[in-house]
């Protein structure tokens, strides 16, 4: 009988180191599985990024481009007359007061006014504001050290 023991201790020695063996393969295959699909993870969201920043510039192309062109004919008192190209300013973001308004009075530094809160599409974008928040904490984090070294070097 001890013999017999033994050789079913053996026989489920194997077994186990063949059920062992089994579960490293599947181990390896999900593991190599994994990498896959987290590089295609990264690759989507380096697409995704390229993306938010197309969207970025093209808000602000559309911002500082957003004018009615038109031109100013006057007459001076010697009798020339010249032409003056004149901006109206508006968009869809913040109106077309420009064209209500006689064309002396419009605005010629309207673009200047663009502010990060009028970015709808950008603005609509979780990660862009994700991004940008955490763009906002490293530079306060960075202006922090930057105040802390100055004062030390200070002292």
């Amino acid at each position: 009988m001890p013999e017999s023991s033994h050789i079913r201790n053996t026989a489920f020695k194997h077994h186990q180191l063949a059920v062992m063996e089994d579960k490293l393969e599947e181990y390896k295959k999900l593991k190599e599985q994994l990498k896959q699909e987290l590089q295609k993870k990264r690759t989507l969201e380096d697409e995704f990024d390229k993306i938010q920043q197309e969207i970025y510039d093209k808000e602000t192309e559309y911002f500082t481009s957003s004018t009615y062109m038109t031109s100013s004919t006057t007459t001076t008192a010697s009798g020339a007359v010249s032409t003056k190209p004149l901006q109206i300013p508006g968009n869809i973001i913040k109106g077309f007061d420009g064209f209500t308004k006689p064309l002396h009075h419009a605005s010629h530094d309207y673009n200047q006014s663009m502010d990060n809160n009028d970015r709808i599409f950008s603005l609509s974008s979780a990660s862009y504001i994700k991004q940008t928040s955490n763009l906002d904490k490293y530079l306060q984090e960075l202006n922090g050290n930057n105040e802390k070294n100055t004062s030390d070097q200070d002292n």
